[in-house]
């Protein structure tokens, strides 16, 4: 397969753009004593720059693979077969981002990037976060065919990671028996 020897370089790139954006949000986001907060769009912007950088950086020097921007389009093409696109999904494991004649076309694979020999496969890389907003909750990689998915396969699941469980059967003892204790008072004699 053409994919498989680049999977998990593609996985830890993505892991490694949202701790940099942790990163950023936990350092230089306080000025002047106050907390800065981002509207939505700014944190998804931040997020999506900071994973394409980090793709950017593990792919560079990868033969086979290129890595930039097509038609307005960051991605990779690997092995002139494959393009890969990279975006947040939403819980439906579907692109987040709204639909552009760009991304339907990208979709309904019809896309033809000036550059390539022939047309590619289009797919996409996509991730989700923990409900707390505070790591990758996991990454996919989807073929989506004129708006539908006609496959995905997880590359990193973080929500499934096994926590310790704690036993919490509830253990019943029995009271101890009371014991009544007398008090003994000693006189002493004066001699």
């Amino acid at each position: 397969m053409v994919l498989a020897p680049h999977l998990s370089k593609l996985t830890s790139s993505i892991k490694k753009g949202f701790t940099d954006y942790m990163d950023l949000v936990g350092y230089d986001c306080y000025s002047k004593e106050r907390i800065i907060t981002f509207n939505s769009r700014t944190k998804a912007t931040l997020i999506q720059n900071l994973i394409l950088e980090r793709i950017k950086e593990n792919f560079a020097n990868v033969p086979g693979v290129a890595c930039k921007e097509y038609k307005g389009v960051f991605g990779l093409l690997i092995g002139n077969q494959i393009f890969i696109r990279f975006n947040k999904f939403n819980k439906r494991l579907e692109p987040a981002k709204a639909k552009t004649t760009q991304s339907k076309k990208f979709e309904k694979q019809q896309t033809v990037i000036k550059g390539f020999p022939r047309k590619p496969m289009f797919l996409y890389a996509g991730y989700t976060f923990t409900s707390s907003m505070t790591g990758i909750g996991s990454i996919h990689l989807a073929l989506r065919v004129k708006g539908h998915q006609e496959w995905i396969k997880e590359l990193f699941n973080g929500l499934a990671i096994q926590q310790p469980i704690a036993n919490l059967t509830p253990v019943i003892e029995k009271p101890a028996k009371r014991v009544r204790v007398k008090q003994t008072v000693q006189i002493q004699q004066a001699s």
